[in-house]
């Protein structure tokens, strides 16, 4: 063994390949940066000596044989990837007197099982254990301060983390992807969980968060598909982007009191999720916050809700009982949908896209039937239209190519541009009461152009209009050259 030492800094380490355990000389106060990480590659067991202070950046970095390491009571910083990649590494016992753990440090130290930290440690950095596979457990002192992005992100086999007292802020991604972390204990001074932070935690049931908790960033349980008891305390004014996106399984859950915004996509697809009313305080709820949370139906929103640069989407009243919005899309297993009574708007794209859609059942209070509600919807055949609708959007019906007859209500005043666009309708009677009629309604193909007088206008074989005299389905017809048929 061949040490460069200066200063008390042990600056190169020359190994040779019979020499597996080795013993650092005392008097050696720092290991200096890359010390082993060229020439040390076949070391199984490394012991330092007291009065070492600090483990430097890369010191032992890809020793990949390096079994063991006994680290004296005497060190206070182990650096940057010091240990990173040191594949056989299985257990590690940081001391008392330990305060800062640098980023990577000991990172992709795949077979590390067994992780001891003192109560000294104040810091540790980012991606510090990432990918440290095999680890199921870590306890985080109640002194530390400080926790890096990252820093137990694919830990795989993660089970269990108790975290620090006095830690403010769940730094992001600090638990990304570890599907086996089933349990974690928040310290009660903790007032942001940051984005990402527990992402992809697919076996996390419960997490208890804690009173004074302000902000749910963004991803911040997304995918966490065994999460079923979540209480979400009442400081929380912010639940951001994607925030529980895929917990599947959230059920009962009351918002919180102090409550002023829902990003979009916040629940995104928690099917089973059914929250109280939205608290008086919310000011501000995104689109799709709710989307693909089918238990919700008879939510209200408080009257003051409101916001000055992005108001409440008129086309997302998830919690309205008179909008119906594709979050609440539910067939038979026939592919018929039945739209309960008490409905007054089918919502933008309502049921957009349901290609198993065979029939829908609309209730007698609708009144409107939005713009894209049933768009490609191929295998609708039957559709009631009630009564009292007043208006059906922009495309509406398009794309629905198995509709074949639809009756249109006298109520009806306004239909949209192509709302009945490339559908199977050969015919259809107009109330007189309609006043606007859209372009391109039905999508028509013009017979082939063999006229010599280009001033003759075109026809659509197989395809007419039923309506009153002098109405305004008449002036259409005769603008698009479509066949009239005059009724009383």
């Amino acid at each position: 063994m061949f040490l460069v030492i200066k200063g008390g800094e042990l600056e190169t380490a020359r190994i040779s390949p019979e020499e597996t355990d080795i013993t650092i000389p005392e008097g050696v106060t720092k290991i200096g940066e890359g010390a082993f990480c060229v020439y040390g590659t076949r070391l199984e067991s490394v012991t330092l000596p007291d009065g070492l202070t600090d483990i430097g950046e890369r010191a032992f970095w890809s020793c990949r044989r390096l079994k063991s390491v006994a680290i004296p009571g005497s060190v206070r910083s182990v650096g940057p990837s010091a240990f990173a990649d040191c594949a056989a590494l299985e257990s590690l016992v940081l001391p008392e007197g330990v305060e800062r753990i640098g980023r990577y440090a000991f990172s992709c130290c795949g077979s590390l099982k067994a992780l001891t930290l003192p109560g000294s440690l104040k810091a540790v950095g980012a991606h510090a254990f990432e990918g440290c596979a095999e680890l199921k457990e870590v306890h985080l002192p109640d002194g530390l301060r400080e926790l890096g992005r990252g820093a137990f992100y694919a830990c795989w086999s993660l089970e269990e983390a108790d975290l620090p007292r006095d830690l403010t802020v769940i730094p992001a991604s600090a638990f990304y992807r570890c599907p086996n972390l089933k349990t974690v204990r928040c310290g009660g001074a903790v007032t942001r969980v940051a984005q990402n932070a527990f992402r992809e935690c697919a076996d996390l049931s419960r997490v208890d968060l804690p009173e004074g908790l302000v902000t749910i960033g963004g991803s911040a349980f997304k995918d966490c598909r065994s999460l079923r008891d979540l209480t979400l305390p009442d400081s929380v004014r912010a639940i951001g982007v994607h925030a529980f996106a895929g917990c599947e399984k959230i059920g009962d859950l009351r918002l919180p009191k102090k409550l002023r915004r829902i990003e979009e996509c916040a629940f995104w697809g928690c099917k089973e999720l059914l929250p109280d009313a939205v608290p008086e305080g919310v000011r501000y709820i995104a689109r799709n916050a709710f989307s693909g949370c089918f238990r919700i139906w008879d939510q209200h929103v408080p009257e003051n809700f409101t916001d000055r640069k992005k108001p409440f989407p008129p086309y997302q009243k998830l919690f309205s009982p008179k909008v119906f919005t594709k979050s609440k899309v539910r067939l038979s297993p026939e592919g018929v949908l039945t739209v309960p009574e008490g409905i007054e708007e089918l919502g933008t794209g309502a049921v957009y896209d349901c290609g198993s859609l065979t029939e829908a059942v609309l209730p007698e209070t609708l009144k409107v039937i939005g713009d894209r509600a049933f768009t490609g919807c191929r295998g609708l055949k039957r559709i009631n239209i009630p009564d009292e609708v007043t208006a059906i959007g922009e495309k509406a019906f398009a794309g629905c190519s198995s509709l074949r007859e639809i009756r249109l209500p006298r109520s009806l005043t306004r239909i949209g541009d192509m709302a009945f666009f490339r559908t199977d309708i050969p015919g259809i009677v107009i109330p007189p009461g309609v006043s606007e009629i859209g372009k391109d309604v039905f999508g028509l193909r013009p017979a082939p152009d063999i006229r010599q007088d280009q001033t003759e206008p075109r026809t659509y074989p197989g395809f007419g209009i039923i309506g009153t005299p002098g109405s305004e389905a008449e002036r259409w017809a005769e603008r698009e050259g479509i066949p009239f048929c005059p009724v009383d």
